[in-house]
């Protein structure tokens, strides 16, 4: 699918997305990037989440965590002009790892990350271990991920 994806992205202006018939619902209006915050806004949400792993509070910070990435995701897809912000959060993985957006190792630790967040969604039990290691891994790839998303921002601005 990704030789297809690229031949098709070889003709000026053309790109290709795959989108179902279920991905989205009636009730869905379009998002626009003015619907998000900046980036740097969402580096101040990060700092709360700091607050949270602090005082011990690693479900709630697992939590606002992935609602900054997600976010972060959805951003993204619409700045790019890439018409699957309503995509569910993995279909989003795994569409903006296709394109080179996220490295290799981001999407793993996104993923994994999304499969904790959705245990504790879901009220299953987690080792605190576990939960610890992989949220200070997951805030600090997100910290990052903000960090070059806001480099590459700012030389579009130049180049433009």
């Amino acid at each position: 699918m990704q030789n297809l994806a690229e031949q098709i992205a070889s003709h000026n202006g053309w790109r290709f997305v795959l989108i179902t018939l279920d991905d989205e619902g009636e009730d869905v209006f379009p998002l626009e990037a003015k619907d998000f915050p900046y980036l740097q806004d969402l580096e101040s949400r990060l700092s709360k989440v700091d607050i949270l792993i602090q005082s011990s509070l690693f479900e709630p910070a697992i939590l606002f965590l992935w609602s900054i990435l997600e976010l972060l995701l959805r951003k993204k897809v619409v700045i790019e002009n890439i018409p699957i912000e309503r995509l569910p959060a993995s279909n989003l993985l795994d569409h903006l790892y296709s394109r080179g957006e996220i490295s290799m190792d981001q999407f793993d630790v996104f993923k994994d990350f999304l499969k904790l967040r959705n245990q504790i969604t879901h009220g299953l039990m987690i080792p605190i271990n576990s939960t610890c290691d992989m949220l200070t891994l997951a805030h600090q790839t997100v910290k990052a991920l903000i960090s070059d998303w806001k480099l590459e921002d700012s030389a579009n601005l130049i180049n433009k």
